[in-house]
C-alpha cells in the first residue's frame, strides 16, 4: 500500500500546477465567486466621442438637406466631408470594439484555465492523502474475466445474411370459370345477370361462385373453385328450357417483358437465345408457339429495348418467378406484361383495330383526326404531342390534366388505369 502511495504522490508532483502550493501562496490562484466576479468587470467602457460625431454629422446633412430647395455644390462637399466623418468615426468605433471583445475573451480563458487547474490540483491533493481506497481489484477483474471483453464486429457476409429480402409479388392463380350469354338479344348485362339467375339455384347444390364478372357483349364470366363445380354448373345450365348458354371460358396466354436488352442484339434471335441459354424455360416447351415475339417497347436507355412475348401459363410462371433470364451477355429483368387492348384507328380501349366501329382515325401522336400516326406531319416534334383520350377526358369533365404524352404512351393516366384493370383479371392461363 505504501508503494501505491508514493506512486500518487509522484503522479502529483509532474504536473506543472505547483506541488505544495496553497491559495495564499499561489497568486494564480482564484475561487468560483473571484472567477464570475472578474468576467464581469471584464468590459471596457466605449468612448462617447465617436457616437457625438456621428449624430453631430447626421444633424449637418440633414440640415443641408431640409435647408434649401436644391442641393448646390457647397452644400454637395460639406455633405460629402459629413459622410466622410461618419465613415471614419465608424471604422474607428469598430476597431475598438473588436480590441475590447478580444481583451474579454482573453482575460476570460485565461482566467477558466487558472479555475480549472486549480480544481485538477484539489482533487489530486484528496487522492494523495487517501490512497488506502483505491485499489487494483477492477483492472484485475477486467484482465481475469473473459465474459466483459468486446464481442467483435459482425461481418458483411452476417450483416447481408441477416438482412430482409423483398418479399416476392404473389402470383394469381386462373380459377375454372364458364361465359355466360343471354339466347336472346339483350341490351344490358343486367338482362344476362337476371336469367343467369332464374336458370340455375344454387341451393340445390353443396357450394356456390367463388366470383361473377361481367365481361364484354354483355356477358358475364362465373369462376368456381375447382373444375368439379365448373363442370357440373355447366351440364345442368345447358339445357333445353335454360334462358342462357354456357360454355367453358378459355385461357388467354399471358404476356411477359424482358426489360433492358442491348440493342445490338437482334430482333429475330432473341427467341431463340432465350431457349438456348436458358434451360428451364426450354423443358417447358412442348411447341413452336409455346413462346412468341409480340412487339417491341422503348426502353429510358437509348441503347436499350424492351422486348414482350407472349407464352404458355407454365413458361409465363417461371419467368415471372426467376426474375432474371439470361439473353446473350446479359441478365435482363422480366416482368409480367399486362394484357390491355387498345385500338390504334379511334385509340379507345377493349378491342383492336380490326373490330372498331369508328369511321375517324385518330392520330396517337398529336390527337389529330385529319390523318393516322404514319402520316403524321409533325411526329418528330414532341413539342406538338397530344393525347387524345386524356384530351377529351379533360373537356367531358372540365378537368386540368397533363397531356403532353401520345395515346399509346406508357405514362398515360388513362392507359395506365387500364393497366390496373387487367391486372385484376383471372381470364390468363396462370
Amino acid at each position: 500500500m505504501s508503494s501505491l502511495h508514493n506512486t500518487s504522490s509522484e503522479a502529483l508532483s509532474s504536473l506543472d500546477l505547483g506541488q505544495q502550493s496553497t491559495p495564499a501562496e499561489d497568486p494564480t490562484y482564484i475561487t468560483g465567486d473571484e472567477f464570475e466576479e472578474a468576467l464581469s468587470d471584464s468590459t471596457t467602457t466605449f468612448n462617447d466621442e465617436y457616437f457625438l460625431k456621428v449624430s453631430e454629422h447626421t444633424n449637418l446633412i440633414l440640415q443641408n438637406l431640409d435647408g434649401n430647395m436644391s442641393v448646390t455644390r457647397l452644400n454637395k462637399d460639406n455633405i460629402k466631408k459629413s459622410l466622410d466623418e461618419i465613415k471614419r468615426s465608424t471604422q474607428q468605433l469598430y476597431d475598438q470594439v473588436k480590441t475590447i471583445l478580444r481583451h474579454s475573451i482573453s482575460s476570460t480563458e485565461n482566467k477558466t484555465v487558472s479555475l480549472i487547474k486549480n480544481t485538477i490540483r484539489e482533487k489530486l491533493s484528496k487522492l494523495a492523502v487517501q490512497p488506502q481506497k483505491i485499489t487494483t481489484q477492477p483492472l484485475q477483474q477486467l484482465i481475469v474475466n473473459p465474459s466483459i471483453t468486446p464481442s467483435p464486429l459482425p461481418s458483411y457476409a452476417k450483416v447481408v445474411k441477416s438482412t430482409k429480402t423483398a418479399e416476392k409479388q404473389t402470383i394469381p392463380v386462373t380459377k375454372p370459370a364458364i361465359i355466360v350469354s343471354f339466347k336472346q338479344p339483350v341490351s344490358c348485362t343486367k338482362e344476362t345477370v337476371s336469367a343467369w339467375r332464374k336458370s340455375i339455384h344454387f341451393k340445390k347444390h353443396t357450394f356456390n361462385p367463388s366470383e361473377v364478372k361481367t365481361v364484354s357483349n354483355h356477358k358475364i364470366r362465373v369462376e368456381f373453385d375447382n373444375q368439379e363445380q365448373r363442370d357440373e354448373i355447366l351440364n345442368a345450365i345447358n339445357q333445353p328450357d335454360s334462358l342462357v348458354n354456357a360454355d367453358v371460358a378459355k385461357k388467354r396466354k399471358p404476356l411477359v417483358i424482358l426489360k433492358g436488352i442491348y440493342k445490338d442484339t437482334p430482333v429475330s434471335e432473341l427467341k431463340e437465345i432465350i431457349v438456348n441459354q436458358n434451360p428451364n424455360i426450354k423443358s417447358l416447351i412442348k411447341s413452336p408457339d409455346d413462346i412468341t415475339y409480340r412487339f417491341m417497347r422503348n426502353n429510358k436507355n437509348k441503347n436499350l429495348y424492351n422486348a414482350v412475348f407472349m407464352v404458355t401459363p407454365t413458361i409465363w410462371r417461371s419467368i415471372v418467378e426467376l426474375q432474371k433470364i439470361n439473353v446473350d451477355h446479359q441478365r435482363v429483368h422480366t416482368e409480367d406484361y399486362p394484357a390491355y387492348l387498345q385500338c390504334y384507328k379511334c385509340m379507345q380501349f377493349g378491342h383492336t383495330k380490326k373490330y372498331c366501329t369508328e369511321e375517324t382515325t385518330i392520330c396517337s401522336h398529336c390527337s389529330s383526326s385529319e390523318h393516322s400516326y404514319k402520316d403524321c406531319p409533325v411526329k418528330k416534334d414532341y413539342t406538338k404531342v397530344d393525347c387524345y383520350n386524356c384530351s377529351s377526358h379533360c373537356k367531358k369533365y372540365n378537368l386540368n390534366i397533363n397531356t403532353k404524352h401520345s395515346a399509346t404512351s406508357l405514362r398515360c393516366p388513362r392507359l395506365q388505369k387500364q393497366i390496373e384493370i387487367c391486372k385484376t383479371r383471372t381470364d390468363y392461363g396462370y
